[in-house]
């Protein structure tokens, strides 16, 4: 479900990336159209998050297509499957590590991460309940979790 990954990236250009508010809007759920006011995304994504996605398309061999996402202080993103994507590699931004929770067969399992390869196919949830959420993610839709954590271990 989630890989940690130890790589070295510059943290504070990200964040000043994701930061800055000039593009930002609140989600619409593709499949139903709900505007969803406290989390909000930018699809637009240049400089050294550009760069960064650019890095990971070549590692992975792969299309990636990057965003940033703000999930304000306590909203819940409740349970779901992300839609068309396979898995994406997230990188935390925020002092804060709310975790991670994903439904299994034994019930419901805690993750907390600053950057890791996600299995967003698997029913997941997040609370942001201490402060704003910054998050990079590199969403994947044409290789299943294991290949990615696979082909990045290989790398």
């Amino acid at each position: 479900m989630i890989h940690e990954i130890d790589y070295e990236y510059d943290t504070r250009a990200l964040r000043l990336e994701a930061e800055d508010m000039k593009g930002y809007e609140p989600f619409v759920d593709p499949k139903n159209g709900n505007v969803i006011d406290k989390w909000l995304i930018k699809r637009e994504v240049t400089g050294y998050a550009r760069w960064l996605s650019s890095t990971f398309e070549k590692m992975l061999d792969t299309a990636i297509k990057p965003r940033f996402y703000i999930q304000e202080k306590g909203f819940t993103l409740p349970f779901h499957r992300d839609r068309g994507t396979t898995c994406a590699v997230n990188f935390i931004l925020s002092t804060s590590r709310d975790p991670i929770r994903f439904k299994t067969e034994w019930g419901v399992n805690s993750y907390q991460y600053t950057t890791a390869i996600v299995d967003v196919s698997r029913e997941h949830e997040v609370r942001a309940s201490s402060q704003d959420r910054y998050l990079f993610k590199l969403s994947i839709f044409d290789k299943s979790y294991e290949e990615v954590v696979d082909k990045y271990n290989a790398v």
